[in-house]
């Protein structure tokens, strides 16, 4: 790797807007020592962000603290999103939006017929973390677009600042948090 456009790299992002929503970075590597001898390869290793600490961790923390500070810049007080029922990604966007005092909606896709009936795993804990969540009862992604934007008009009809990511650009954004996260991994691989 490139220590100097790594460094380059850490200067441009570090004059974007971010909230710090993770409490380990660099994540570690760990080895896997056991599943790198029964394929006969080289040393195997797992980057572990999981442990971001942010509701139970995982990678999504990375891009949140960008899409989040996007739309704190944008005087946003409402984000509204969706996924499956046990997104991972909803799980973290309500417990950021809870660390960050943001009113968030999730309208969820069921992916199972018990989806529709309990709320559990992912889907509770987004409840616990204070999102108010709708699942449609459509499996389909148009219908949950539609369902979204309704309720993105909905919320700006009550007087809200909406922010869907996904919709107002973030995927740039969340590109980024990937790519800080590969310098992340090129570093540590070199030490």
């Amino acid at each position: 790797m490139n220590e100097e456009r790594a460094q380059q790299f850490d200067a441009a992002l570090a004059k974007l807007p971010r909230v710090q929503l993770s409490s380990l970075k660099p994540t570690p590597l760990e080895p896997m020592a056991r599943l790198s001898e029964q394929l006969g390869g080289p040393p195997l290793y797992i980057k572990r962000d999981d442990l971001t600490g942010l509701a139970f961790g995982g990678n999504k923390t990375r891009m949140l603290e960008f899409s989040l500070a996007d739309a704190l810049e944008a005087g946003a007080d409402t984000i509204v999103c969706g996924a499956a029922v046990q997104s991972n990604y909803c799980r973290q966007m309500a417990a950021a939006c809870a660390k960050l005092g943001l009113e968030l909606h999730l309208v969820l896709r069921p992916v199972r017929p018990i989806d529709l009936e309990e709320s559990q795993g992912n889907n509770l804990l987004q409840r616990l973390c204070g999102a108010h969540v709708s699942v449609i009862r459509e499996f389909d992604h148009p219908s949950q677009r539609q369902a979204i934007a309704a309720k993105i008009e909905e919320q700006k009809k009550l007087g809200k600042k909406v922010y869907h990511p996904r919709q107002d650009d973030t995927v740039d954004l969340d590109a980024l948090a990937y790519a800080e996260a590969g310098v992340e991994l090129a570093r540590q691989c070199e030490e």
